[in-house]
């Protein structure tokens, strides 16, 4: 069966590791960064099990800490709910906007 099957864009976690991160993945978000993007968006999927939209590793830490970028972050619509809702990332709506806040999120479409 194909692994996808069962999955989807709200459910699906890329599991990688850093190195096919930095290798593979995040060259192209460090170069917009870097030639002046003033908005980012995250993704419904979650990147080792943490949900883009409260990744704060990647948003907080790697982004702002250390490419610079001084944008404003924005998630897909419903993303923030699909923490509480279908991830079971957060206990309550308020726990899930507080991660997504947390994580860097500053505006949920």
């Amino acid at each position: 069966p194909h692994p996808m099957r069962d999955s989807n864009r709200h459910n699906f976690d890329a599991v990688v590791t850093e190195q096919d991160l930095a290798d593979t993945h995040l060259p192209m978000y460090r170069g917009c960064t870097e030639s002046g993007a003033m908005g980012m968006m995250t993704a419904y999927n979650a990147v080792n099990g943490v949900p883009s939209c409260a990744n704060g590793k990647l948003t907080n830490d790697l982004a702002r800490g250390v490419w610079g970028f001084n944008g404003t972050v924005v998630t897909d619509c419903g993303a923030v709910s699909d923490l509480w809702l279908l991830r079971r990332y957060a206990a309550t709506g308020k726990d899930a906007a507080e991660a997504a806040l947390r994580g860097g999120t500053d505006i949920e479409c």
